[in-house]
């Protein structure tokens, strides 16, 4: 039987009855009280995503049915995890302190996302954790904290395949510990300050592997170390940090890795004695924030030394780490089997063509470069270039229709929550068009029969103009439409 109330499920559990608790999509707020947290139990694991029907753990979808944990903001932590607990498929945001808390216990921490914290996103101490493609992001304090201050031991964390961004101090601090952080993104993290990193290190317990990481755009060094032991940094991409002033602290050696050179921003492709290159990644989607995933003609791919990587291991989308027996720099793999990276078509850079494209070219169907209105945006749809958007740049576009990058073939790729959270879809839809709506995705957003009728029109006349062929205009008509109802547009 089903529980109307999170709490009371956990509670039971306390109790020793199940060590599985299946949650449904929706919002789960706390009340006001500081003390209230929604406490997981010794050994018990929470899942959301479900809509009730399931009669597995696979059948679940934590993106379409989103899970979210909620502080009222006064709430001191919104999930306080137990000895050997997981919480896995939602969202944890609003806490006045930390959106996930663990002190003394083990836990793991899976394809969550945790924002919008008044300190920490995750605050961890004395015990190993484990976080995995997970996002956490825009939190007041650190992104992830975690602190070993029992001398008899040598707790760590792992991080794997996730993004660590926006926040307002360090992305990712360890104190007084060590771990690994492997196949993640840690980006614009530290705000305005002079005194916050992309990863801070202080007093390492014991050497701590950095490596096939994007490191890029935070507010000081993307690596930061003082004290302890030695990181170990190798084929990663340490880019655009620090105002591209110096990018590491207290480092020392670093391995296959693509790093700004501050005496030299152009750089060179020509690795050193150490297998380091200094010029440009090469992302597909260089005006995409967030979006690291190397081009096809990437400098960083196969550069990386394959000697470092575990049998297995996949890269931050869930794709062989290892492709065509080397490995890339960065936290992307290109192992495209079918199709490719990136298409011209695919404005906003989410990995599909699909409505918000068809958005803003429908805004700018019909203008042409003497319109006062005429940006850089049209421009892009004039696929003819014959300074007009019109029935030959339809039939251009509509052979790109649901185009899909190959990264989003992984198996459990963390981009794929990240592309669903509202703020990224209010950015990408807004890129370049104020017309793409608002941030909270709103159903039957657009009104399918009234777009249908516009395509309808085009339709005819690119017939007329014999500008596509009949059958391929009439499966493309039916793709659309069917994409828009599936969608609930």
């Amino acid at each position: 039987n089903a529980y109307a109330k999170l709490e009371d499920a956990l509670r039971r559990a306390a109790k020793g009855c199940g060590s599985e608790i299946w949650v449904t999509g929706g919002t789960y707020r706390l009340d006001d009280a500081a003390m209230l947290t929604y406490k997981i139990p010794d050994g018990v694991s929470v899942y959301g995503g479900f809509i009730g029907n399931e009669v597995s753990r696979d059948g679940r979808d934590w993106i379409q049915h989103r899970m979210v944990l909620a502080g009222s903001g006064k709430n001191l932590n919104v999930v306080t995890m137990g000895d050997g607990s997981l919480i896995d498929g939602c969202v944890v945001e609003n806490a006045f302190k930390s959106g996930i808390n663990g002190i003394g216990v083990d836990f793991e921490v899976a394809n969550c996302v945790v924002q919008d914290n008044t300190e920490h996103g995750i605050y961890a101490k004395n015990g190993d954790v484990t976080v995995k493609t997970s996002i956490i992001n825009d939190n007041d304090k650190e992104g992830i904290y975690f602190n070993d201050n029992d001398s008899s031991s040598n707790y760590s964390i792992t991080i794997q395949r996730s993004k660590v961004y926006s926040n307002e101090r360090n992305g990712v601090f360890l104190d007084d510990s060590t771990g690994s952080i492997v196949n993640s993104e840690i980006y614009d993290n530290g705000g305005d300050s002079t005194s916050y990193y992309g990863i801070k290190l202080l007093s390492l317990s014991s050497t701590t592997e950095i490596r096939n990481c994007t490191i890029i755009d935070n507010a000081n060094e993307g690596i930061y170390r003082s004290g302890g032991s030695s990181a170990d940094v190798s084929n990663c991409i340490i880019r655009d940090n620090n105002n591209n002033d110096i990018q590491l602290g207290g480092v020392g050696a670093y391995y296959n890795c693509c790093i700004t050179d501050p005496n030299d921003l152009q750089g060179t492709d020509s690795p050193d004695e150490d297998g380091n290159i200094t010029c440009a990644a090469g992302f597909a989607y260089p005006g995409v924030f967030g979006n690291y995933h190397l081009a096809s003609d990437s400098i960083c791919i196969g550069k990386g030394d394959a000697a470092y990587v575990v049998t297995g291991e996949l890269d931050i989308d869930g794709q062989d780490r290892i492709y065509d027996t080397t490995v890339e720099i960065g936290a992307d793999e290109v192992a495209c089997t079918s199709g490719t990276v990136s298409s011209v078509f695919d404005e906003n850079g989410d990995g599909v063509v699909n409505y918000a494209e068809f958005a803003v070219f429908g805004d700018s169907w019909g203008m042409t470069t003497t319109d006062p209105n005429w940006s850089d945006t049209h421009s892009n749809y004039d696929f003819d270039e014959d300074d007009t958007v019109e029935i030959d740049d339809l039939a251009y576009w509509a052979d790109e229709w649901l185009w899909t990058a190959c990264w989003l073939e992984g198996n459990g790729s963390v981009y794929d929550w990240w592309m669903a959270l509202p703020a990224q879809q209010s950015m990408m839809m807004g890129m370049e068009s104020s017309m793409l709506g608002s941030a909270e995705p709103v159903e039957n957003a657009i009104d399918v029969d009234e777009v249908m009728r516009f395509m309808e029109i085009i339709a005819d006349e690119m017939l007329k103009e014999k500008a596509i062929k009949k059958k391929d205009l009439k499966c493309f008509l039916s793709a659309f439409q069917d994409y828009l109802y599936d969608n609930k547009y």
